[in-house]
């Protein structure tokens, strides 16, 4: 007997490695957005449409860089457009909008080393006996408390709003671009007393692409009957720079039919249980039979890099593996890979280098 616990879908493209040019429907599964960002629109891909990173433009007078195996030539002063056939490589090139890169991969995005300072002077203007906890290494707030800075906040109204608003005015202290972000969680203004109240928000997307990190908290409280932001907790990055835009934009996306490839190599752990109870340890490899989806986008991801004043940032790209009836065993249907709508695994790769990052079985639900 095994305990399921549904959890929410994803938006997904479906690719079968059961034929190279086969083509699969369109799925969306619904999910919650009260308080999260979109994670983009679905579509379908078949194995022989995807590919590898696209070759950089060259520059005036360089030539075309070309996808597969062999690096895209350089011409006197143009760039070089790398990928590889069967692993996602570094991509670059030009645009009339300044040079598209992807090197050195994984990205480094080093801390303004001045923004502390900058940040500091102006939280000592809004509110002077405010402390603040910075993180060099991403070069914002960790956490700010004792602001205690007020904000109009009538009963009939949403709280966010008016903490969006008070952000905005103060944008050294704070950094944050709210076309970037989610518009927060619900918390009416009559409901903030005299103890405090959380609100979060989350960001949807850094430099146009979508990130799964960053998130800050407010923390509102009534007192002596005005509405007060009392200080913030936060895991963020400052709002995007042009160049880091630019910069993503130039990383590949990962190449379908070889993460498929990948994945038919590849042992997914799995746990057999017994009434909840953990009894063997087991692995699948997929196989061509089985189908294979991956999310409609991909997603970044960052790391602080301790002691060097920056954050790495990595792009991934999630998928799932869904096991086909015939390839079913008993072991495997009394494991945490077993859900009620479907046996499988959720996988990740590295976009840019094609590396298969890990698994997890169980596909919409957790077991035991």
């Amino acid at each position: 007997m095994l305990l399921v616990v549904s959890s929410c879908g994803d938006d997904v493209l479906h690719t079968s490695a059961s034929s190279a040019s086969e083509e699969t429907s369109e799925s969306v599964s619904e999910g919650s957005t009260t308080s999260s960002p979109s994670t983009g629109s679905t579509g379908t891909v078949s194995a022989s449409e995807s590919s590898s990173a696209t070759a950089g433009t060259t520059g005036t007078t360089g030539t075309t860089g070309t996808t597969g195996t062999t690096a895209g030539t350089t011409g006197t002063t143009g760039t070089t457009g790398t990928t590889a056939g069967t692993t996602a490589g570094t991509t670059t090139g030009t645009t009339t909008g300044g040079p598209l890169t992807c090197v050195p991969y994984p990205l480094l995005l080093p801390a303004d080393p001045g923004a502390q300072q900058v940040a500091a002077d102006a939280l000592a203007m809004l509110a002077p006996g405010a402390v603040m906890m910075w993180s060099p290494e991403r070069g914002t707030a960790k956490a700010i408390s004792g602001l205690d800075a007020p904000f109009a906040c009538a009963d009939g109204d949403e709280s966010m709003p008016q903490v969006w608003d008070l952000v905005q005015a103060h944008p050294d202290i704070f950094q944050i671009d709210a076309s970037e972000w989610g518009p927060g969680g619900s918390l009416p203004c009559k409901v903030i007393k005299d103890k405090d109240r959380i609100v979060t928000i989350t960001r949807a997307t850094l430099g146009e692409q979508p990130v799964f990190r960053d998130t800050i908290a407010f923390r509102l409280r009534r007192i002596d009957g005005e509405v007060k932001l009392r200080g913030i907790v936060g895991t963020y990055l400052p709002e995007t720079t042009p160049e880091l835009t630019s910069t993503m934009a130039g990383c590949a996306d990962l190449d379908f039919d070889a993460a498929i490839q990948n994945l038919q190599q590849t042992p997914l752990p799995y746990t057999v249980f017994e009434f909840c109870i953990a009894q063997d340890l087991g692995n699948y490899t997929p196989l061509p039979s089985d189908n294979f989806e991956f999310d409609a986008d991909p997603k970044w991801l960052w790391a602080e890099d301790i002691g060097k004043g920056q954050v790495v940032l990595t792009k991934l790209w999630d998928g799932r593996v869904i096991v086909a009836p015939e390839n079913y065993s008993d072991p495997l249907l009394s494991s945490d890979a077993a859900c009620p709508e479907e046996v499988g695994f959720r996988v990740t790769f590295d976009s840019v280098l094609g590396d298969f990052i890990g698994s997890m079985p169980g596909i919409k639900c957790l077991v035991c």
